[in-house]
């Protein structure tokens, strides 16, 4: 063989000296036989019987098949499986191409990639298309393997340059097309039906960035339950409600915002300045303030609280106005433990201790104790009005200090210094003078004890006078100078009895001036 070659080499050399043209057409045919030893297979034929080859490469002329690294041809029509090693690279420095491209015709898959733990598809381009997908009748133009945690995942990790996790963009211009169309319909979880993330610090970058420039459809599209954002939520554009007309409007610093109409946005009448709530007022000084009239309704029945010329009203009724306005505690919030302790019915009586108050005012206590008490916080002073049981009667005693001045008892007696008046009015003092005082401006006098004997005493040098049972005559008088009138009201004489008649009429004996004798 090496023979034959250098003589062929020598014959083309001495040619192609001479100057004569020399053309050379070298024909091969197949091998017929066995290889060299140093070959252990045969060489892939045009036999359209399939073939396999020992390191995984599998030809099935008869469907068009191609398997590297498999153990048959499988069903694509080029099938690598890679091992610990990338299944198929791609890689092109040229202009509108592609490192790696599948293209299907019907509803098969142009190119699909799966991995037990890593990458099932990774692209990566240094300014083209990473990966690109077409699909015209199958599920998706680019297909993920759901075996992993999300259906598809893209991860932006620039910190400096404008970056996006995933960028979408739709052209489409048929109603319901969507730049980004995810859905995740696992029963279990957590689950993303699309995850994207950025790491950049650019203010501009975003996790996920999708538009629609077709004019109809959407630029984002989520079904399965509501959209959760945790952070702020900002919105450059219009928000629509239910498929309509676009959410607008504008508002005022601090009111809550209300719907205006079915897709507009306005102020409403509450007023948050962060530390107080206004309803209908801008300047609310406690937690919640309501200018003019608040009320609470419950069917036919209501409370009202208003202010109107200056007075403060409470106001309560209802369809029949036989409702009463109770007042009362409530042992736990928000309502269990209820206890009344007053009303007033719609008739104006006023009850404490009762429901039903059958006067102005009306006070009922079982336990005896005091029902009305009048305190001087200043020094600590007080009365009460207390009821006490009097055998088949009830007195009612005030109470001050320890003691009870006064006691009015159910047969009309009153006791002044003592609980039990014996008279209709029983002035009691265990030592020391006890008067009654009577004045007329300044005429008067005292009726009462000095201490050792009954009293009857005027004051300012006033007379002291009896009358008759009409009034109109006076019987008696005594003068502050000590004269005793009879018929007269000017006596001259420690005794001056006047009128006509008999005068006076004495049975014993009579002592004029120093008694040292009588007649």
């Amino acid at each position: 063989m090496k023979k034959n070659l250098a003589i062929l080499i020598v014959i083309f050399a001495v040619t192609a000296a001479s100057g004569f043209g020399l053309r050379f057409v070298f024909a091969f045919t197949e091998p017929g036989g066995s290889p060299p030893s140093s070959n252990t297979e045969p060489p892939i034929t045009t036999s359209s019987t399939g073939q396999s080859k020992t390191g995984g490469l599998n030809v099935a002329t008869s469907s068009g098949t191609l398997g590297v690294g498999a153990a048959s041809s499988g069903t694509y029509k080029l099938e690598v499986i890679g091992g610990s090693l990338t299944g198929i690279y791609g890689s092109t420095s040229g202009t509108n191409t592609y490192g790696l491209a599948g293209v299907a015709g019907g509803s098969a898959t142009g190119v699909s990639g799966s991995s037990a733990s890593g990458t099932g598809l990774s692209g990566v381009s240094a300014s083209g298309t990473a990966v690109s997908g077409l699909s015209t009748s199958g599920s998706g133009g680019l297909f993920y393997s759901t075996g992993g945690t999300y259906g598809l995942y893209s991860a932006a990790t620039s910190t400096s340059v404008l970056t996006y996790g995933g960028y979408f963009k739709s052209k489409s211009s048929t109603s319901g097309s969507a730049g980004v169309y995810a859905i995740n319909t696992s029963t279990s979880g957590p689950v993303y039906g699309l995850y994207a993330e950025t790491k950049s610090t650019n203010a501009s970058s975003a996790g996920v960035y999708a538009r629609n420039t077709g004019g109809v459809g959407y630029a984002g599209y989520f079904e399965g339950g509501p959209v959760r954002v945790v952070g702020n939520l900002e919105v450059t554009g219009s928000v629509t409600a239910g498929g309509g007309a676009p959410i607008s409007g504008s508002g005022t610093t601090n009111y809550i915002t209300k719907w205006t109409g079915s897709s507009s946005l306005g102020n409403s009448i509450i007023f948050d300045n962060g530390t107080n709530v206004g309803i209908g007022t801008t300047s609310p000084g406690i937690k919640l303030e309501v200018s003019d009239t608040m009320g609470v309704k419950e069917g036919n029945d209501f409370v009202t609280l208003d202010v109107s010329a200056g007075d403060s009203y409470i106001s309560w009724g209802d369809s029949d106005s036989s409702r009463s306005l109770v007042f009362g505690t409530i042992a736990n919030y928000p309502g269990s433990g209820w206890s009344e302790k007053m009303r007033i019915t719609n008739t104006g009586n006023v009850g404490i201790g009762t429901t039903g108050p059958g006067y102005k005012l009306t006070i009922s206590d079982v336990s005896g104790s005091s029902l009305l008490a009048l305190v001087n916080s200043t020094n600590n002073t007080n009365w009460q009005f207390i009821p006490v049981t009097n055998g088949a009667n009830s007195d009612l005693r005030f109470y001050n200090n320890g003691a009870y001045p006064v006691t009015f008892q159910t047969t009309g007696n009153v006791g002044i210094g003592t609980t039990g008046p014996a008279q209709t009015l029983h002035l009691y003092k265990a030592t020391g003078t006890n008067y009654i005082e009577i004045d007329s401006g300044s005429n008067g006098g005292y009726i009462g004890t000095d201490g050792t004997n009954f009293a009857l005493q005027a004051r300012n040098s006033q007379d002291i006078t009896f009358y008759n049972s009409a009034g109109a005559v006076r019987n008696v008088t005594i003068t502050n100078t000590g004269n005793v009138g009879i018929g007269t009201t000017s006596p001259s004489y420690k005794l001056d009895v006047q009128g006509s008649g008999t005068v006076a009429s004495f049975n014993g004996p009579i002592i004029v001036g120093t008694p040292t004798s009588a007649f």
